[in-house]
Order: structure tokens, then sequence, then C-alpha cells
């Protein structure tokens, strides 16, 4: 499984994991606690999210070689090839 690496404050690594056709699934590292800030109208217009320890991600922002297309509501991202 593809996966990339979210290095945060405090040790954190959360992750996001791809699920197929350009989606992403956040995972948010155990240790962190199981909440995470979702900024933007809920629950259809989510413009960025921000775990514990970082890092904060907003729609347009690149990770890895990719651009943040879109956040659902449940964590999931749609990242398209730079």
């Amino acid at each position: 499984m593809e996966t990339i690496k979210l290095i945060a404050r405090g040790g954190y690594i959360h992750t996001l994991e791809y699920i197929g056709n350009n989606l992403w699934q956040f995972v948010q590292d155990l240790r962190s606690g199981n909440t995470y800030r979702i900024i933007g109208d809920y629950p259809n217009n989510i413009e960025a999210l921000d775990p514990p320890g970082g890092p904060y991600m907003s729609v347009g922002d690149e990770i890895e070689g990719y651009t943040i297309k879109s956040i659902r509501k449940d964590g999931v991202f749609e990242l398209v090839k730079k």
C-alpha cells in the first residue's frame, strides 16, 4: 500500500494511505489522541484538516509531489499529481 508520511511535532507521524482513484485516507498517529480540527463549512465544504502536532493541510497545498484537490469530512483527501 502506498503511503505518504506526515511528520508532526511531538514525534507524531500521521499518514495518508492510498485507497484508489486519487483518494487518500488520513490516518492519525494513535499516540496523538483521536481528534483533529476540520476547517471550513462542515460537512460539505471542508477547506483544511489540522491534526495534533500538524501539519496543517488545506486545499491547494502540495504534499510529496501532489496537490490537495479536496478534503472530505471522513478524512479522505483527493490528491492530483503536480
